[in-house]
């Protein structure tokens, strides 16, 4: 049985870049969302059950994405979810920010970027 790749070579990245923003929320909505109900002590709070949800939720609409989005795009681009926790994580948790935390995220941008001027340049040819 061969397969076929969804999203490869004649879906316009530029036009649907944005769905990957979707499971990005989801996913750093729920990990807030425990962060918060661990502080409750058990599994089954309205925050943890949130959380769950947010999770179930980015992994359905996550197999949405890669019908449209090459793989080797959709998921660099989700690693974008450590940037916007450790951000969530400073204003929402007061966590500190260090030097090294800031750098790992500037290499994250920069990776993201990488990859995605490296596949708009591969889809103009």
């Amino acid at each position: 049985m061969q397969m076929k790749p969804h999203g490869s070579s004649n879906m316009p990245i530029r036009s649907n870049c944005w769905l990957v923003l979707i499971p990005l929320v989801l996913m750093v909505f729920g990990q807030i969302m425990f962060k918060i109900g661990s502080a409750y002590g058990d599994f089954l709070n309205i925050f943890v059950i949130s959380g769950y949800i947010a999770l179930l939720s980015r992994s359905i609409i996550w197999i949405a994405v890669l019908r449209r989005l090459p793989l080797s795009f959709a998921y660099p681009v989700l690693s974008l979810s450590f940037v916007f926790i450790l951000l969530a994580s400073y204003f929402i948790f007061q966590e500190q920010l260090t030097f090294c935390k800031l750098t790992g995220c500037v290499l994250i941008i920069l990776g993201v970027s990488a990859i995605s001027v490296g596949m708009q340049k591969g889809a103009e040819k």
